[in-house]
């Protein structure tokens, strides 16, 4: 992945570009702990080469996996990066389209991007905790 810094003026704000291969959620984590962000919003456009879509069951308190094993468009990749115990957490939800299909919710598996690019603005100050419900927040393990 790639960054650069664009400006200070309303906090700091960021183009991150992830390259072929790269682990979205693993760099975006290790982007905001070296640079010190605790509370950022983003969106993202691009591709990933497959990815797993969230659709949340109300009733088993749970997300229904949608795996769609194609290269995706990522029509829209929005959310934030917040603290949960002092690490950087990173929620994203995503609409994406294949030839056949689109689905939307969150992103619940690691997504190696075809190509993505990211507008990350820093938040003036961390988000509540608990302003990422535990529900919405599948554990993805990164």
């Amino acid at each position: 992945m790639r960054s650069k810094r664009l400006s200070q003026e309303d906090g700091e704000s960021y183009v991150l570009v992830f390259d072929v291969g790269d682990e979205v959620m693993n760099e975006l984590k290790a982007f905001a702990s070296q640079t010190g962000i605790d509370a950022s919003d983003f969106t993202a456009i691009g591709a990933f080469s497959s990815t797993v879509i969230g659709f949340l069951d109300i009733e088993a308190k749970d997300y229904r996996r949608i795996p769609i094993e194609e290269q995706v468009e990522v029509l829209t990749l929005v959310r934030h990066i917040s603290l949960d115990q002092g690490e950087p957490k990173c929620m994203l939800m995503s609409c994406s389209g294949s030839r056949r299909e689109y689905a939307r919710g969150p992103l619940l598996q690691r997504n190696l991007p075809a190509t993505l690019g990211f507008i990350l603005k820093q938040s003036p100050g961390p988000f509540a905790p608990g302003s990422t419900p535990k529900l919405a927040s599948p554990s993805w393990g990164a």
